[in-house]
């Protein structure tokens, strides 16, 4: 569904959990980190070409990174509590993704398995 890029097939989500051995379970849906705090600080992208330049200019403070893997949220810290703001699929009560009713993403979904089904025979 991305493919198609229709953005009423997201959601703004918050998700607060725990990091254990450096890690965090990403929610279901979850597409892409719009903010992460960690401890109540705000967490820098380890993919930020500027992150160990912040760490040296201006403050004495450390900044706490993340990176994102797979399913998981990997921190430069070993335990704490985390808040992410994020994008998500949006999803029916029973986690299917939901379709916005919209026939112009209808079509084009439609076109796009068939190619994709044509291709393959």
């Amino acid at each position: 569904m991305d493919i198609v890029g229709v953005p009423e097939i997201y959601e703004d989500k918050l998700y607060e959990g725990t990091i254990e051995e450096y890690r965090v379970e990403l929610p279901c849906g979850f597409i892409e980190e719009d903010f992460v705090k960690i401890d109540g600080v705000p967490a820098m992208a380890a993919s930020d070409p500027m992150h160990n330049h912040y760490n040296k200019v201006g403050s004495n403070t450390v900044h706490t990174t993340y990176s994102v893997n797979n399913s998981y949220l990997f921190a430069s810290k070993e335990k704490g509590k985390i808040q992410i703001a994020y994008k998500a699929i949006m999803q029916d009560n029973e986690g299917y993704p939901m379709m916005p009713s919209n026939r112009i993403f209808i079509s084009a979904l439609e076109w796009f398995i068939k190619t994709a089904y044509f291709t393959m025979l």
